[in-house]
């Protein structure tokens, strides 16, 4: 970042790409670390409500088109709006956002 900052970097996109992929490993560790802690201190991992499945999909892709664009990926979501889950949106989201993220960076 440093080296962006300074204008060195030969290559900004990439220097850019990386820090982006390491960024999404630093936050997908500290989740974890956050639900051990949770789960060793024998606090509730999370509250429950009923949530759109479909809405949320919506966001998370929303969220990610930028990153699937840049990678030559389509996203589409075919969802009844009607689909009602019983889950912690918060880390719904996050299982979402993990799964479209892995499909962005593995897709032929």
């Amino acid at each position: 970042m440093e080296s962006l900052r300074d204008g060195l970097a030969a290559d900004p996109p990439r220097y850019l790409s990386v820090a982006e992929r390491h960024l999404t490993s630093m936050e997908q560790l500290l989740d974890h670390l956050h639900q051990f802690a949770r789960i060793e201190s024998g606090m509730p991992l999370a509250s429950r409500m009923a949530i759109s499945l479909s809405e949320l999909a919506d966001e998370t892709v929303d969220a990610l088109l930028p990153m699937a664009e840049r990678s030559g990926v389509s996203l589409e979501i075919e969802a009844s709006t009607s689909a009602m889950v019983d889950a912690n949106p918060g880390e719904l989201s996050r299982v979402l956002r993990n799964l479209l993220d892995n499909a962005i960076r593995h897709a032929p």
